[in-house]
């Protein structure tokens, strides 16, 4: 598994960004090797979210960035935000026991 950590600095209203992020988790949401997301902001800087997407591996990631219609909601995400992506993977999991 790979995890996509994307801090977006918003750059319009908190309401125009969810709705055009809420477009491209759709279209994400529909690629192969797509698992989950949580979209979080932040609680002291209202300009601030992050998206935080599991995917199967890599190769799945990049396909869906290279998909003809991803490069409408990068256009659209990069007129309410500033994107600041990388891929991880995981080096702790830990769940409360109980």
């Amino acid at each position: 598994m790979v995890i996509l950590i994307n801090r977006f600095t918003l750059t319009a209203s908190p309401e125009k960004f969810e709705e055009v992020f809420e477009k491209t988790a759709v279209f994400m949401r529909s690629q192969p090797g797509f698992i989950r997301h949580t979209l979080v902001k932040s609680l002291r800087d209202p300009s601030i979210y992050v998206n935080i997407a599991h995917w199967e591996d890599a190769a799945d990631h990049i396909r869906s960035l290279q998909h003809p219609e991803f490069a409408d909601h990068i256009t659209a995400l990069a007129e309410v935000a500033t994107p600041d992506p990388d891929l991880y993977s995981i080096a702790q999991d830990v769940a409360r026991a109980g």
